[in-house]
């Protein structure tokens, strides 16, 4: 990986994606839901706490093909929504901050 990146400078910015995406920096982000909701037959009540774990989302296999390989080059998020690299950060509607 080194060596293609001296060759190709220009892949810096996706390898940097790749290396935040293998280490996960941040572990969880918690949530209490504002409304009931169901993701992946999996139901959320109101009220209910709701956590994010980065580490195996960013090993979603639907999301990501061969996810437990780390791979300089891989453009982020080829699979799935492919306006999901595209959206800015934004404040989910079903969502709120616990301490609000």
């Amino acid at each position: 990986m080194d060596e293609k990146l001296r060759r190709s400078p220009s892949l810096i910015p996706t390898a940097v994606e790749e290396v935040v995406r293998w280490v996960s920096p941040v572990v969880q982000f918690c949530r209490t839901a504002a409304e009931d909701v169901e993701n992946r037959g999996t139901k959320v009540r109101q009220g209910e706490a709701c956590c994010i774990f980065y580490p195996s989302a960013n090993r979603d296999e639907d999301v990501f093909p061969d996810p437990f390989t780390f791979r300089g080059d891989r453009t982020p998020q080829v699979t799935g929504d492919p306006s999901m690299a595209q959206r800015k950060p934004r404040r989910d509607a079903h969502a709120q901050r616990r301490d609000e």
